[in-house]
């Protein structure tokens, strides 16, 4: 699952997965993220599913700068709007945020795998064995 990690002198500070279609991020109390600092806009940017898989997973994202008064930076440069690939580095106000969506299809699949118990011929001794997909 992607997700924006708000980091502080190379600490994560805070997680924000992205399950839904859009993260808000801005001043006010209705966005996804809140920010409480004098440099972000109310509503600052947008973060949003730009395409997905035909399997239904997230396979894009795009984030968008909301006309703020103090831009949305991308790995240092000022952005209207660009996709987010892995590892981005995203500054809205004084704030710095890493994209994190590593192998994001890959990780989906996995979660929703549900393995299979097998009973033995041992009573209550149960077991899981590998299957080729």
């Amino acid at each position: 699952m992607a997700k924006l990690v708000k980091m502080h002198n190379g600490e994560v500070v805070e997680e924000y997965p992205i399950t839904k279609s859009e993260l808000r991020i801005g001043r006010a109390s209705d966005n996804d993220v809140i920010l409480h600092d004098d440099t972000v806009s109310s509503h600052h940017a947008v973060i949003s599913v730009a395409m997905v898989s035909e399997d239904g997973f997230a396979k894009e994202f795009r984030i968008q700068d909301l006309q703020s008064t103090n831009k949305t930076y991308v790995n240092n440069k000022e952005t209207t709007e660009r996709e987010l690939k892995d590892k981005d580095v995203v500054r809205i106000g004084l704030s710095h945020f890493e994209f994190d969506y590593k192998n994001n299809e890959e990780l989906q699949r996995e979660f929703q795998k549900t393995t299979k118990l097998h009973k033995s011929w041992i009573p209550g001794v149960f077991y899981t064995k590998e299957t080729k997909n």
